[in-house]
């Protein structure tokens, strides 16, 4: 019964873990995500030019101490989808043993 229960837990965890990691997706495969830090990039400043030529957009990336206090949530999903799996992998190895 406790098994099955830390199975429940841990797939309802990676399940969570997966529907944030999906939200980021846009993200992940814009052209600009190549060789950034993930997800610590944050827009700055968007500028119209002047001229009406276009648009200039600001990029900001932060390190990981101050992402986790701008963005603490990030963190808080990740552990989860990561504590996730660590209890289903643990829990399939009590069963099978």
């Amino acid at each position: 019964m406790k098994t099955r229960l830390l199975i429940i837990i841990g797939i309802s965890c990676v399940i969570f873990g997966l529907i944030n990691l999906f939200s980021y997706f846009p993200i992940l495969s814009s052209p600009s995500f190549l060789n950034t830090p993930f997800p610590f990039e944050e827009i700055q400043s968007i500028d119209k030019s002047e001229d009406d030529q276009g648009i200039t957009m600001i990029t900001v990336n932060h390190s990981f101490e101050s992402a986790l206090q701008l963005s603490p949530y990030w963190f808080v999903w990740s552990m989860i989808f990561y504590a996730g799996i660590g209890m289903t992998s643990f829990a399939i190895w009590r069963k099978r043993r």
